[in-house]
């Protein structure tokens, strides 16, 4: 419970919001950008633990879970590394901003599900905490230009 008495939000609730509010806009543009910023977060920090084929395997099947809702996902092939730096622009010129912010969630929140249906709730938390901070701290951008991790 927070000071407010409400319910703390989990760890993924908060990345999920960061891709809705991280440029608080209305442009397809803005919104990829934010999700690319997101999952490449996710990428750099989870590939230290899961390798970058374990991290990659997670995206390809929560991107698979995630198309019988949004299709236009379908446009979206990660590299070999599991990155979707400068992959991502199709998408923005297609789709409005909020059809983007709850495509991606969604494969954050079945990202969230697999990996802790593989390593337990509470490492992922764990994880997604440090990539959150990496977020906050904007770490992620320090760290970005290694897609060999």
């Amino acid at each position: 419970m927070n000071e407010a008495g409400e319910p703390e939000a989990t760890v993924a609730q908060n990345l999920i919001r960061l891709l809705g509010t991280e440029d608080a806009s209305d442009n397809a543009h803005d919104a990829t950008q934010a999700a690319e910023r997101v999952f490449e977060a996710m990428r750099i920090r989870l590939s230290l633990v899961l390798g970058a084929g374990g991290f990659s395997t997670l995206l390809a099947r929560s991107l698979t879970l995630s198309r019988p809702a949004f299709p236009w996902l379908t446009q979206i092939v990660p590299d070999k590394f599991g990155s979707v730096a400068g992959r991502l622009e199709a998408v923005s010129r297609e789709q409005i901003a909020s059809e983007v912010t709850s495509g991606f969630a969604s494969v954050l929140t079945r990202f969230t599900d697999l990996l802790t249906t593989f390593i337990g709730a509470d490492l992922t938390d764990r994880l997604l905490t440090a990539v959150f901070n990496d977020l906050e701290d904007g770490a992620a951008y320090r760290m970005r230009g290694d897609n060999n991790l």
